[in-house]
């Protein structure tokens, strides 16, 4: 029998995960079954499992993918403060691949988290992940989680209004009030500032 690459079967990985999305999106996660991703993806039962469990091994694939781009983007530039950082989050929310799909059924996994101890698990797994990248950039682990709940924040918020949502004027609100915060800190603290200690 021929060898399975590794080009293949991840190329079969991102076809079930694209599909979920697509269904998760339309549909909802409570109301989708199995037998809808199958179809959506055009692979048998069989083909599907042996990639995912069930369908909350693919919204923990899925959410841990998503929040990967997140972390990257925190060091994807030189050194910087906590409006730099923010910045960084928000700006790849407009990049990252299926933002819509992605978004929707981050809120969808919100909720189910609320009741469902192993969405919860994975869901404060990778919440947490991302705090963690973005305290060690700042070294400052409060600081981090007020930031991550920012980004969480632009995501209800974009999705509840819709259309109606200003991206751009929401990312200016934030980094303006994230500046004047750090700027208070600095006069407060002088040197002994978290960013003046990575910089010293």
């Amino acid at each position: 029998m021929p060898k399975v690459t590794e080009e293949h079967l991840e190329a079969r990985r991102r076809q079930i995960l694209d599909a979920a999305l697509t269904c998760f999106s339309r549909d909802g996660f409570h109301r989708t079954p199995m037998q809808a991703i199958f179809e959506e993806s055009g692979l048998s039962p069989g083909a599907v499992y042996r990639y995912f469990k069930s369908k909350e091994d693919i919204v923990a694939a899925i959410a841990s993918e998503t929040l990967m781009s997140f972390a990257a983007a925190v060091q994807s530039g030189p050194p910087g403060g906590p409006d730099v950082v923010l910045g960084r989050l928000l700006d790849t929310i407009e990049t990252v691949e299926l933002r819509d799909q992605r978004l929707r059924l981050a809120l969808q996994v919100w909720g189910e988290a609320m009741f469902n101890p192993r969405v919860a698990g994975f869901v404060r797994g990778a919440i947490e992940g991302l705090q963690e990248r973005v305290a060690a950039e700042l070294d400052e682990p409060d600081q981090a989680r007020a930031l991550v709940a920012l980004l969480q924040g632009s995501v209800v918020q974009r999705d509840v209004y819709g259309e109606d949502f200003d991206a751009a004027a929401f990312r200016a609100a934030a980094l303006a009030l994230v500046s004047q915060r750090e700027g208070a800190s600095r006069l407060k603290g002088g040197t002994n500032s978290p960013r003046s200690r990575r910089q010293s």
